[in-house]
């Protein structure tokens, strides 16, 4: 099987490993382009508990403390952290924090997790102190802070990074869809898929027919189907799922 990948170039590793192993050919073909935000600033005040919705997330503070104080570099390190899924977790234990605790790959659970966590059910004045900061990029799928907030914990949305959308399919990727080469395009996010049928407007319908759409959210799928792709959708949106919904693909 001959797959294309539209995750930007950070997220590809682990993923490029898994087709290698499993003997199958690849075409990378980012969608976004990551890039941090250099005059970004984080709030004054250190938090109780952070929040990645993305590895970007992670790399993106990362990079950051690079510049900060010792002091306020051990603080933040030791902040409990919560991620959307296990692949972020992964990103934040290989960064350096060790209190990790990883949803499962939705918003609407990781704000969940969080207040159950956060929240003391011990009635007193202060219960509802904890704050949060949710590292974030200009443009979010859902919103963390609002559910938070929704359920009583203090919430700061910190912007750090952008994810741009890439002008054009490299060249190989191009001419792979034009010969109808690819058997799967693997789209994780819907602003990718978006990007992706952008890029990808010259196709025919019968060149599109030929491909399936391998997507980790229904609402992915049901972009693709509407643009006459066939359409597998992950049984979870974290990307062992993924992984899974290859596997069964490739059956």
């Amino acid at each position: 099987m001959k797959f294309l990948i539209t995750r930007p170039d950070n997220d590809t590793q682990t993923l490029s490993a898994y087709l290698q192993a499993k003997g199958h050919s690849f075409l990378l073909a980012p969608m976004l382009s990551i890039e941090n935000l250099p005059e970004a600033n984080l709030p004054n005040d250190i938090p109780t508990a952070i929040a990645f919705t993305s590895a970007n997330g992670v790399r993106a503070l990362t990079s950051k403390m690079t510049s900060m104080s010792d002091r306020d570099t051990v603080a933040i390190c030791d902040c409990r952290v919560f991620t959307v899924g296990p692949a972020t977790a992964l990103a934040a234990t290989q960064a350096g924090w060790n209190r990790v605790n990883a949803a499962d790959g939705s918003v609407a659970s990781l704000a969940e997790i969080m207040a159950g966590q956060l929240i003391s059910p011990e009635p007193s004045s202060n219960r509802n102190s904890a704050s949060v900061w949710h590292i974030a990029g200009r443009v979010q799928a859902g919103n963390l802070s609002a559910e938070l907030t929704a359920r009583g914990v203090q919430a700061q949305r910190v912007v750090l990074y952008d994810a741009r959308p890439i002008d054009g399919l490299p060249n190989p990727a191009k001419q792979a869809l034009e010969k109808s080469e690819i058997n799967a395009v693997l789209l994780y996010s819907l602003r990718s898929a978006e990007q992706y049928l952008k890029l990808t407007a010259p196709l025919l319908p019968t060149q599109r027919a030929k491909i399936t759409a391998l997507c980790l959210s229904e609402k992915i799928g049901e972009l693709m189907q509407g643009e006459h792709y066939r359409v597998r959708v992950s049984a979870a949106t974290h990307e062992a799922a993924m992984y899974e919904l290859i596997d069964r693909f490739c059956d």
